[in-house]
Order: C-alpha cells, then structure tokens, then sequence
C-alpha cells in the first residue's frame, strides 16, 4: 500500500492560476540514495558490457529522469508553464528539498517565480512486488523562501505487473504521481 505523509494538511499540486508567478522551475531529481538509480536495458549484450567496464552507463536513463519527466508532462496538463533550470545556466544540478537550500541555489542563479524541487531519498524495487520509496516533493517561491505546497510520499508501492526492475520503477513513479495528482 502507498504510504503518504504531509507535513501539513493541503490540497493536491494547486492549480496554475493558484500560482501567482510567471515562472515555474522544475528542477533535476536530487538522488539522496547512495545508489545510481539507474534503470535497466533492454539490450542484455549492452548491460553485459556495461558490467565489464567495455561500455559506459552514462546513455541511460535514471529513476529521477524518468521522475522529472513524468513530472513535468503533468505539471503542464495542469496548465503550469514548465522551465527548465539548467536552460537558463548549464551549471544547474539537482536541488535540495530543503527549502533554504533550494531558494539560495535559484537566487544565485538569478531565477524568480517558483521552484518545485523533487528528492529521492529511497528506492528499492522488486521486481513483481514492490518498490520501496521515501521521495519529497515542495514547490518553493523564490522570492521569499515560502513553501507553497509539500508532500511526502513513503511506503511500499505495489508492481505486481512489473516483469523488469524498469517496468516497477515505471509503475512506481506513475503511483506516486496518481497519488500528487489527485483529487
């Protein structure tokens, strides 16, 4: 069953014209794991050299790629006009979902409007069972710091179809989204 806690009782995401800024910055999954997230190949000779040090894993996608991405597709049906931070300055990486830290990094990259910072925490899936997910989601205005809106999403999220560990970070992410997403 999926876990969800909130540090405070609010609605799902608000609605874009809750927003009162222009700008909306979806900031690169941080991954606090310790783990590379990465999701498998589809090609078994590619993962074989990969293992062997012959290829690198660098082309593949992660578990935040495939997070800000669902994100992001979502965030714009809701009628948010999405940037992305590393479009305005290269040097962007993933933000924090401590709210000081994520406002300093967007004031020093000269960003306004708001920032919605995504962190993985933990991700551990089986493969046909579940997959294990502490990740917190805050959308932040820059200007003053304020938190706008905040979820944690923790527990076991059931994947019964997933065939793959691919597929369970698939459904996993789509759980979560279902969950951020409601109502």
């Amino acid at each position: 069953m999926l876990g969800c806690s909130a540090k405070v009782a609010e609605p799902p995401v608000p609605e874009a014209k809750a927003i009162h800024s222009e700008q909306l910055w979806l900031a690169k999954v941080k991954n606090s794991t310790g783990l590379p997230l990465l999701l498998p190949t589809m090609n078994p000779l590619r993962s074989l050299a990969e293992m062997a040090g012959k290829t690198s894993s660098d082309y593949r996608q992660s578990v935040m790629d495939l997070l800000r991405e669902n994100l992001r597709n979502e965030l714009e049906q809701r009628g948010f006009r999405i940037s992305l931070p590393e479009e305005a300055d290269a040097r962007f990486s993933a933000f924090s979902s401590d709210s000081g830290v994520a406002v300093r990094l967007a004031r020093d990259g000269k960003l306004s409007g708001a920032v919605f910072v995504s962190e993985i925490w933990r991700w551990e899936g089986e493969t046909q069972k579940y997959v294990r997910a502490l990740v917190d989601f805050k959308l932040i205005r820059i200007d003053d710091g304020a938190v706008l809106w905040q979820r944690r999403v923790q527990g076991a999220i059931p994947t019964p179809s997933a065939t793959n560990l691919g597929q369970a970070s698939t459904d996993a992410v789509q759980a979560i989204l279902s969950y951020l997403f409601a109502g």
